[in-house]
């Protein structure tokens, strides 16, 4: 196994340090790391794989990086094959489970309503109340606070929506409108968004690997009880099963009704591992492949 990492010298956001986390964990459990270099974006993906070795036998790869766009992460999955690396998954799976618009249709019943625009002609077929909860296909904008996620009438949700009309990464030029549900929360971040009672799951072949606690934010974690631990456990497979991706994440909530809902999905290469161990993460997948 190989890990072929985006890991900076200076770690400054959240990301960065889940990255560099992931990268020095595999080291400790004996996982080769290959480093791509900070101007990924700028140079061929044969180029900056041009340090990784040739294996003999065919190898399974993981990226601890930052989100591509699809035809990025298409390029990076055939240049690792030239060095007989697979990636841990296809740049159709990656895909659907990091693109909003792919894998809504295959969870519609576990997830809030939603509703999927690329241009502002599509907000006239929009039969939903406000307020709106609006994000892009890869990400939403939760770190800026509530208030830079929540449209509460047509010229804000017009405005939100071209605003994610611009972004390739964290949006593909796709706004996305949900309803919005009233999740269990205690506690806010220091931007303001309440801190739902969230846990991310992480899953290879549809068995969970490990879960834990959604927010990084210092201050009380949540454990939930045996009973809720079976039905976070069993949402995340059926999601899994239903998106068909070898690796995925997924992000389960409790809403103050104690109904549990399917947040997000996710590629684990590109949308860090919160509090789940990674040392946990690296022994079972190493075990599990």
């Amino acid at each position: 196994m190989i890990v072929f990492s985006e890991a900076r010298a200076v770690a400054h956001s959240y990301i960065d340090q889940q990255i560099v986390r992931l990268t020095e964990e595999a080291k400790q459990n004996d996982i080769k790391v290959c480093f791509i270099p900070e101007d990924f974006d700028e140079v061929p993906a044969t180029d900056a794989l041009a340090w990784c070795p040739y294996f003999q036998e065919e190898t399974l790869g993981f990226v601890a990086g930052y989100i591509p766009t699809e035809r990025r992460y298409k390029q990076l999955y055939h240049a690792a094959l030239e060095h007989n690396v697979r990636l841990i998954n296809s740049p159709e799976q990656s895909d659907t489970i990091m693109d909003f618009e792919k894998f809504y249709p295959l969870i519609q019943d576990l997830t809030p309503e939603s509703f999927v625009v690329s241009k502002l002609q599509d907000l006239k077929q929009l039969d939903m109340e406000f307020p709106l909860f609006i994000k892009g296909a890869i990400k939403s904008e939760k770190e800026k606070g509530w208030d830079a996620c929540v449209a509460t009438n047509k010229t804000d949700l017009k405005k939100k929506c071209e605003a994610m009309f611009r972004r390739n990464y964290s949006a593909r030029n796709k706004a996305v409108l949900r309803r919005i549900i009233q999740l269990k929360h205690t506690q806010k971040t220091p931007a303001g968004f309440p801190m739902g009672r969230e846990f991310r799951v992480m899953l290879y072949q549809n068995q969970v690997i490990d879960y834990g606690y959604y927010w990084m934010t210092h201050g009380k974690k949540d454990t939930p009880s045996e009973s809720e631990d079976k039905i976070i456990r069993e949402l995340a497979i059926e999601a899994s099963k239903r998106c068909s991706a070898p690796l995925a994440v997924v992000d389960v909530g409790q809403d103050i009704d104690n109904k549990w809902w399917v947040i997000e999905m996710g590629d684990p290469q590109f949308c860090g591992v919160t509090h789940i161990s990674g040392h946990v993460f690296w022994q079972h997948l190493k075990r599990m492949v």
